[in-house]
């Protein structure tokens, strides 16, 4: 099954960053970079959790991405509850909140930095948070296992 996992996961990072650098070289020498690094084939190959939460990792950057793009309440809490399965699979997978919010409030582009934009960003913040109220929702399969795990 990892080496499945193995397959899948080199197969999204070639994918995801061939999107980002819009490179098929980049994306070419990303994915090899990771199908050789020594973490990934040390770990990723033996009977362990490693490369189920990279799998999560590189997915879950698709799985927001994509659903962002919608941005309805709906879209918001299936990346949170996508999040906090994630976090089951591996502990490294809390990385995609932060991902998530700077991809939420931050713009596509920037031109520069003025008070006047700094203004328009905090009045956007203020004006997105009631979506973000799902956030709350990603902690539900953690604390679930937490209480009946004990």
């Amino acid at each position: 099954m990892n080496t499945l996992l193995y397959l899948a996961t080199t197969l999204l990072v070639y994918t995801y960053f061939t999107r980002f650098f819009e490179d098929d070289l980049l994306g070419y020498l990303s994915a090899v970079l990771f199908a050789v690094s020594l973490p990934v084939v040390l770990y990723g190959t033996m009977v362990l959790s490693d490369m189920s939460g990279y799998f999560f990792l590189m997915l879950g950057l698709f799985v927001i991405d994509r659903l962002l793009e919608k941005n309805t309440f709906v879209s918001h809490f299936l990346i949170n509850v996508y999040i906090g399965i994630a976090i089951l699979s591996r502990e490294y997978c809390l990385v995609l909140y932060p991902y998530y919010l700077l991809r939420y409030f931050l713009p596509k582009t920037r031109s520069e930095f003025t008070f006047g934009s700094f203004v328009a960003d905090v009045k956007t913040i203020f004006q997105k948070l009631p979506k973000l109220s799902a956030l709350l929702v990603s902690w539900l399969p953690t604390s679930l296992y937490n209480y009946l795990s004990n």
